[in-house]
């Protein structure tokens, strides 16, 4: 009996942890198949799950008579019980206009009551990525987050550019007394009822 309970004690965890360790890539947005971030009305929410979730399109800075910009926001809601832990931003097809030989962006994570969440990242768009923003002491989920865009250039009219957004949520661990409380009820309980059978039939356990 009491070798059975043990096996069932180290079974328990081993468990949660394949649970806790499983994860998944897949993009959520891609502007080529669903269009234009920045054409739309208002932010899109896009619902994020555990593993990495990515958003993949294209961003402009230009200036002709006036600047403007074609950046991309949106927002984004991360489960419960996970928690956003980095994000990572890949350049590609970098083109740059008449007079400018450099363009750079700067992104803006805010929480759900429009305050700062982890670190801005600043960077010269290059093809030499990914670069990484990280995400320490964030809460755990559900919560939702907003991402901003700026950017500029040194000169000239610009330049365009595609990106790759990378979003890594992973699982919260689960408490230790959440798995003893499940060896309890799945070995414990079960042993006291045989117990309190023995005793109402005056059979002593061995």
């Amino acid at each position: 009996m009491k070798k059975s309970r043990l096996v069932g004690a180290l079974c328990v965890p081993v468990i949660l942890l394949v649970f806790s360790a499983h994860t998944r890539a897949a993009v959520v947005y891609d502007e080529s198949i669903s269009g234009d971030l920045s054409n739309l009305s208002t932010d899109p929410v896009l619902n994020f799950s555990t593993g990495t979730n990515t958003i993949i399109g294209n961003a402009a800075l230009t200036y002709s008579s006036s600047p403007s910009f074609d950046i991309d926001n949106f927002s984004f809601v991360i489960p419960v019980d996970t928690e956003l832990t980095s994000m990572t931003v890949e350049f590609s097809n970098i083109s740059l206009f008449t007079g400018t030989t450099q363009i750079a962006t700067t992104y803006f994570l805010r929480d759900s009551t429009d305050s700062p969440a982890g670190n801005s990242l600043s960077e010269t768009i290059t093809e030499s990525g990914p670069i990484t923003l990280h995400m320490t002491g964030l809460p755990a989920g559900p919560d939702t987050y907003r991402l901003i865009t700026t950017g500029g250039w040194d000169a000239g009219n610009g330049g365009s550019y595609d990106y790759r957004l990378n979003f890594n949520v992973t699982a919260v661990p689960v408490p230790a007394a959440a798995w003893l409380l499940a060896v309890r009820f799945r070995h414990g309980m079960p042993v006291r009822r045989r117990e309190t059978q023995y005793r109402e039939s005056g059979v002593r356990m061995t």
